[in-house]
């Protein structure tokens, strides 16, 4: 490696440990404070990748973190998609296209509440393409980014696979039929039952683990358990040398499709008055898709509308899978989101118009920022790409034919929480199976092109969503919050010193 090589990469290596010492990110993007990772080594040259780190549990109870992806290889190692980053991942729960003829198992260890464990590898170069998992591999001959990610549960792992099984026992259903059309429901709803059927029920999870182990193994169940986040650390700048090529049988990075529903803006004015945006929803698909087309039929507003936490961004939001602060989950009559069908190469022109300064509306839970100016706009709208209606009904249909007791009464307040994460199908058929004309709603959704739909929070998990973002805009907002305290008069300072440079 040639001396300017190795001055770039100390540089940024220098930057990324005093700078950035710790990324700790979890599950969507989130920030997880109970886990951390931090980068203690990192040395390239003409022989070898040298990668040390350390991992610390800062919470207060157990974490679960990966050890091993399966087939005894403790990391994948390969070039993304972008052709720049070379990934070395530690990570059980992720999506793959491969047949198994015997599926890998995967290995936890527990790290207790201020336990640190310090990890170190070694590659050799150029750096060889190493995977248990299918995915989008790139092909270039250099990386120009490393990242290291590692899969780790924030919970009490056995005891929440423990949990799934009895609930499973509870609700009666012990049987699966996976036929080719069933397959894809009960993987998203009745994800429960799948994981029953890996471990072979309680007394098969014993073969897994026992109480006093500090490690857990459990088979390749794809994204059944959906709940392991991910500590990532990244360094830009680097240079090291990769030799591998996709395989015949892997797509291609061109055939990777982007979600063919397309929202363009059409109108953007903000004046003393009012705030008016227009935008256009066009359906490039072979098939309908249904759109969110308003938060609540009782209620006037179609949109919720407040500041991000960033203290900067203004939402416009039409979507109803997010969680609800408890004051609307506990109202009467409760939500109910209206879900109009756009049909394939059909186009639907919209615009709202808000009254400046925005004062927020707001019915998601979550941090909302303040500040008296908004210096961007993201407008989100909620969408099925997908028969919503025909979809409720076929899982109120394998539901039914999986025998669960639907008289067993309103669950424990305790194994909610399992039966929505895991046995999600069985809470989607109790709330539509006992509402009066709920067949006739379904039926009519076809002809009508419109269907409601009770607030069942992350249950139904298959909205999707548009997004716009406008940067350098000025749209005057006034929060619940008084902009008072030290911190908040400097960020409004900062603001507005921005918008006086603009306007020069």
């Amino acid at each position: 490696m040639s001396r300017s090589k190795i001055l770039i990469l100390t540089l940024t290596l220098w930057f990324s440990l005093t700078m950035c010492p710790q990324v700790v990110c979890g599950q969507n993007g989130k920030e997880e404070a109970g886990v951390t990772i931090e980068l203690t080594k990192l040395d390239v040259n003409d022989t070898t990748l040298d990668l040390s780190y350390k991992i610390k549990n800062i919470s207060d109870h157990d974490v679960w973190v990966c050890d091993n992806v399966g087939f005894e290889k403790r990391y994948e190692v390969y070039i993304a998609q972008d052709d720049q980053t070379l990934m070395i991942r530690r990570r059980f729960e992720v999506p793959t296209y491969l047949l198994y003829y015997e599926p890998p198992e995967g290995q936890y260890f527990r790290l207790r509440p201020d336990e640190e464990r310090a990890e170190s590898l070694s590659l050799v170069v150029p750096v060889q393409r190493d995977f248990v998992f299918s995915g989008g591999f790139g092909t270039s001959k250099y990386a120009r980014r490393l990242v290291l990610e590692i899969g780790f549960y924030n919970e009490d792992l056995p005891g929440l696979i423990r949990g799934i099984l009895e609930e499973a026992e509870k609700l009666g259903g012990t049987t699966l039929n996976l036929d080719n059309r069933n397959t894809s429901i009960i993987e998203r709803y009745f994800k429960g039952m799948l994981i029953t059927r890996y471990f072979g029920g309680l007394s098969g999870f014993e073969e897994y683990y026992q109480d006093s182990d500090k490690q857990l193994r459990i088979p390749y169940m794809h994204q059944a358990l959906e709940s392991e986040q991910v500590l990532r650390l990244e360094v830009d700048g680097v240079y090291i040398p990769y030799g591998s090529a996709p395989n015949a049988e892997e797509p291609a990075n061109d055939e990777v499709e982007d979600t063919p529903i397309t929202l363009a803006l059409t109108k953007l004015d903000v004046n003393d008055t009012n705030l008016e945006l227009s935008w256009k929803i066009r359906n490039n698909t072979d098939h309908d898709v249904w759109l969110c087309a308003s938060l609540s039929p009782e209620y006037p507003s179609v949109y919720e509308y407040f500041l991000d936490k960033d203290a900067e961004t203004l939402v416009l939001r039409r979507r109803s899978d997010t969680p609800i602060k408890i004051e609307w989950a506990m109202h009467y009559p409760p939500l109910r989101a209206r879900y109009i069908r756009l049909c394939s190469g059909q186009e639907k022109a919209e615009s709202v118009s808000l009254t400046v300064p925005v004062r927020p509306y707001r019915i998601s839970e979550g941090i909302s920022g303040n500040a008296e100016y908004a210096e961007r706009l993201a407008l989100e709208i909620g969408f099925y790409n997908e028969d919503l209606p025909g979809l409720i009904l076929h899982i109120v249909e394998i539901a039914e034919k999986l025998n669960y007791d639907f008289n067993v009464g309103f669950p424990d307040f305790n194994d909610l929480e399992i039966i929505d994460r895991f046995f999600g199908g069985w809470s989607i058929t109790q709330s539509f199976k006992h509402l009066l004309g709920f067949c006739e709603s379904v039926t009519s959704a076809s002809v009508d092109g419109e269907f409601t739909i009770h607030y069942m929070g992350h249950v139904l998990n298959g909205e999707q969503s548009l997004r716009i973002t406008v940067d350098g805009v000025s749209i005057p907002y006034k929060g619940n919050i008084p902009l008072t305290g030290h911190g908040v008069k400097r960020a409004g300072y900062e603001q507005s010193q921005r918008r006086s440079s603009r306007n020069r």
